[in-house]
């Protein structure tokens, strides 16, 4: 690229607390992605939380943030847990400290910054419903999130709400902080088991962190997920699968997050309108943690009825292997599978 080129293009900044966990860098890759293809330069800096350093009243200095100047950069945009911790006010001292630069951010509330959500209290609804209609539950715990943070109180609220419309009273002995971390969640099983000493039937966690560590503080009791009780997250982060007890949770679309935030930020660099506000949908991904088998188990599952028909033991076997292959779409004729049934 000529240094003609290099001169013209533009620079954008990216702050974040923390890129380790597995829905920060999915929201990275979006926007490198975007990036890329709209010839547009990133520069990255994880920080951790950005508080002013003391003394400085006036051109408060923010460590590491403050490589990115105004004067230097076409535009910046904020992950979510930039803004984990701080108070109203300090988000947004901090967000003026880069005007007039344009800002867009993700869950991040401030004057002048447009920001990126997804449906957030739609996601806990869903969640609310299911755990309700398809299991019957109505003692249903809550682990909220950080005290203020948008998304945090979104999914309270919501948990409360549908709570109502579903005619079961809230009751707050079941509600305990948790924060974001797999540790808040242990944490809040303690409280609610050996302090408290509430009867419940579910817990849902403000996020998929938070849940693993419910779902571990759970089975240090012998209350296993879900025989004893279930367990849904938020995010669909990558341990959602790995875990022990697949969780069942709200999947949010991180990498479109990241590509969605970054045209928010080149339209208002372009010097375009944008919404104060844009949102994107999220959906249930039903695991094993609530309580419900996946559809394919679902379909392998040998009926009592025809169990019983077979009084032999290498009958019972053969009625499973028998569905069992159903549901791979096997013939039981096909070459290999007389080894494959000489296995079981």
């Amino acid at each position: 690229m000529s240094s003609k080129n290099q001169a013209l293009r533009k620079t954008i900044g990216v702050f974040a607390a923390n890129l380790s966990r597995s829905q920060n860098a999915n929201f990275m890759a979006g926007v490198m992605d975007a990036a890329e293809e709209n010839n547009i330069s990133v520069a990255a800096l994880v920080g951790g939380k950005p508080t002013a350093l003391p003394g400085q009243a006036q051109n408060s200095s923010y460590g590491i943030y403050d490589l990115i100047k105004p004067a230097q950069f076409d535009g910046l945009l904020l992950l979510s847990d930039t803004a984990h911790g701080l108070s109203e006010q300090e988000v947004q001292d901090f967000c003026d400290a880069y005007a007039p630069m344009p800002v867009v951010a993700h869950a991040v509330q401030a004057k002048n910054v447009t920001r990126l959500m997804t449906e957030n209290a739609d996601g806990m609804r869903l969640m609310v419903r299911h755990l309700v209609k398809e299991h019957g539950y109505k003692r249903i715990a809550f682990i909220r999130g950080l005290n203020g943070q948008l998304e945090s109180e979104l999914r309270f609220e919501a948990y409360q709400e549908e709570l109502k419309a579903q005619g079961i009273r809230l009751d707050k002995k079941l509600i305990v902080d948790g924060g974001f971390t797999a540790e808040g969640g242990r944490n809040a099983i303690r409280e609610l088991v050996d302090e408290r000493k509430v009867r419940f039937q579910a817990v849902m966690a403000v996020n998929d962190r938070v849940a693993i560590g419910a779902i571990e503080g759970l089975q240090e009791r012998e209350m296993p997920v879900p025989n004893s009780v279930a367990v849904t997250g938020f995010d669909d982060v990558q341990d959602a699968q790995s875990v022990g007890v697949p969780l069942t949770t709200v999947a949010q679309p991180f990498y479109e997050m990241g590509r969605q935030t970054f045209d928010l930020l080149l339209m208002r660099m372009n010097g375009q309108k944008t919404p104060a506000e844009s949102t994107l949908p999220v959906g249930l991904k039903i695991r094993w943690s609530c309580g419900c088998l996946p559809e394919s188990i679902r379909q392998a599952e040998v009926l009592p009825k025809e169990v019983a028909l077979t009084s032999k033991l290498d009958n019972k076997k053969d009625a499973a292997v028998k569905a069992l292959f159903a549901v791979a779409n096997i013939s039981q004729k096909e070459s290999g599978a007389k080894k494959l049934q000489e296995i079981f």
